[in-house]
């Protein structure tokens, strides 16, 4: 593959899109687009894996991955403890920054919510009832994981 060098630019502000075409930002050329040649493929990798380390009902440790197992991913709590809280880890070893999250309270929330190197999602004062967290991932150079 040709190396491109821009001056001042921003390791981090690299993307590339559905066609192959590479994005670089960079502070003294603004925003650079690279096609390469066809016989250049660009491959995506499998997305950053997702581990879940703790989950907290009121500061209460309800799941840790160090001690528990969960039965059929189920966790059921008293609705008196509405403030949970999910940390977790989304490995990916080839991109380790710029890892996106995407996460919903299925029963809570109406869209998914798309932050980048975050390991915690925090809801407070839930409504008594029956929710399933989703959670993908997803580095630059591939698609998202399974939820």
């Amino acid at each position: 593959m040709s190396q491109i060098v821009f001056q001042c630019s921003n390791g981090d502000a690299v993307a590339i899109d559905d066609d192959g075409s590479l994005w670089f930002g960079s502070s003294s050329r603004g925003l650079v687009s690279y096609q390469p040649p066809a016989n250049e493929i660009i491959s995506f990798s499998e997305p950053p894996q997702l581990f879940l380390r703790t989950v907290f009902a009121n500061e209460e440790v309800l799941f840790s991955q160090t001690s528990d197992t969960l039965d059929n991913e189920n966790l059921s709590v008293e609705y008196s403890k509405n403030d949970l809280t999910f940390n977790f880890n989304a490995i990916d070893y080839l991109n380790r920054k710029g890892v996106q999250i995407k996460y919903s309270l299925d029963g809570y929330d109406q869209d998914w919510t798309i932050e980048e190197d975050i390991s915690t999602i925090r809801y407070t004062n839930l409504p008594p009832g029956e929710y399933t967290l989703q959670v993908a991932a997803k580095s630059m150079v591939s698609d998202w994981s399974e939820t």
